[in-house]
């Protein structure tokens, strides 16, 4: 398709990238990003394993250059991508690092998409009221941020994936009693209700 063929020129243009940064020494300065570019590339096609290295790549490059965003974003996309191959135990712990940083930074889009990792997280340890919660306020979140969210596919099918398994577990009417409850949350509860998750 035309959308598989733009994703595979993107690919090789970073991977050219890449590779002119090493040649040049400076692939320090722009390793987390070609990586954490590179590595959306795979989860977009659900290659995880490779998404997982990238990001891993990423996370270590940021670190390295003590770039908070950065590390964030390389968090959030471990969590994603491990709880898209539903190796949650790990997701915690990419999260878990995450969420303080989102919060000290006030990065509401990244603090949006970790409440849904984690709402992910409490629906499969089977507690799919906080779930529908944390589904709730993100969604509020995003609402108020003006994030549609296509731009993350791998997310938006997690959404569903723990929308359905919540639905499952507690019944529709409960879920959305639930999820509107969520959305009614300040940021600050948001939060601990997340944080208390992960523990």
């Amino acid at each position: 398709s035309q959308h598989s063929g733009r994703q595979d020129l993107a690919k090789a243009y970073y991977e050219e990238a890449e590779s002119a940064a090493r040649e040049y020494g400076i692939s320090d300065q722009w390793l987390h990003i070609i990586e954490g570019n590179l590595g959306n590339l795979a989860l977009n096609r659900h290659d995880y394993s490779e998404a997982s290295v990238r990001f891993e790549r990423a996370l270590a490059a940021a670190r390295k250059r003590d770039l908070p965003y950065s590390v964030a974003n390389a968090l959030l996309d471990l969590g994603t991508t491990d709880l898209a191959r539903h190796e949650y135990e790990q997701a915690v712990v990419w999260f878990r690092e995450c969420l303080p940083i989102c919060e000290s930074l006030e990065i509401a889009e990244f603090i949006s998409w970790v409440l849904e990792g984690v709402a992910g997280i409490s629906v499969f340890r089977g507690d799919a009221v906080r779930g529908a919660r944390l589904l709730g306020v993100a969604k509020a979140i995003q609402d108020q941020a003006g994030i549609d969210g296509t731009y993350y596919p791998v997310a938006l099918e997690l959404r569903e994936r723990t929308t359905r398994a919540a639905q499952k577990l507690i019944g529709e009417a409960e879920f959305t009693a639930a999820w509107a409850a969520g959305r009614e949350l300040g940021l600050g509860e948001a939060i601990a209700l997340a944080k208390s998750a992960l523990d």
